[in-house]
């Protein structure tokens, strides 16, 4: 979830990229599309007081991409205090204002087991930001609702993901149900129990996340 977020590879979008999204005439006015070029566009029948929003699919998610989204603002998911190792994203969604880039929401595979012994596939859903100019318009539930409509193309078939507990309303509103038991995950200096609220949504019908308490195989997303 927070700022290492895949960052260790250099921003590979730029100014050409931006360019191109502007250039492009993809940007319609009350709606919201997927990235590629190639896809139909999607509306997320979502309100938004923002007359121009697009969703792009990012190659990746750089220092550069960060600092614009967050536009400087510093600890922008409150939780660098907690000292947690995040575990980098592999998939990237932008937002995109005309061409400014102004969201952002990642996502990988991993791992959970309960304490019965059961073990799944999952999606972690992170790195869910923002610029703080965009906050309050609605735009936010769209990033996400976009993220999760790629999560369900085809994989794991539940999304966990970590916020604080004043984001569980949030959260809530778009299918995620907070986990009530305990839920641990590794760091380098061992497994400690999450600070944060766990949350979970099923990617495909039917799907749904046993009871009991939970453990994240690897580091925390």
């Amino acid at each position: 979830m927070p700022r290492q977020l895949g960052v260790r590879r250099r921003n590979l979008m730029g100014e050409r990229y931006r360019h191109h999204l502007v250039a492009s005439g993809r940007v319609e006015a009350g709606s919201v599309r997927r990235g590629r070029a190639s896809d139909p566009g999607i509306p997320l029948n979502l309100p938004t007081t923002l007359p121009r929003v697009e969703l792009i699919d990012l190659p990746e998610f750089g220092p550069d991409d960060f600092d614009l989204v967050t536009g400087g603002e510093p600890d922008p998911f409150g939780t660098d205090h907690l000292g947690i190792e995040w575990l980098d994203k592999s998939d990237h969604l932008g937002l995109m204002d005309g061409g400014r880039l102004i969201g952002h929401a990642g996502w990988v595979a991993s791992t959970v087991r309960t304490a019965d012994g059961w073990e799944g596939a999952v999606l972690g859903l992170g790195g869910v930001m923002m610029h703080p100019d965009y906050r309050g318009h609605g735009v936010g539930a769209q990033l996400v609702e976009g993220a999760m409509a790629r999560m369900r193309s085809g994989g794991p078939r539940l999304g966990i993901l970590f916020c604080r507990p004043e984001r569980l309303a949030f959260y809530g509103r778009l299918g995620w149900i907070p986990v009530t038991s305990e839920v641990t995950v590794d760091q380098p200096t061992g497994t400690i129990v999450m600070p944060l609220r766990t949350c979970w949504s099923a990617l495909e019908e039917g799907a749904s996340l046993p009871a009991g308490d939970l453990r994240v195989v690897g580091l925390p997303f």
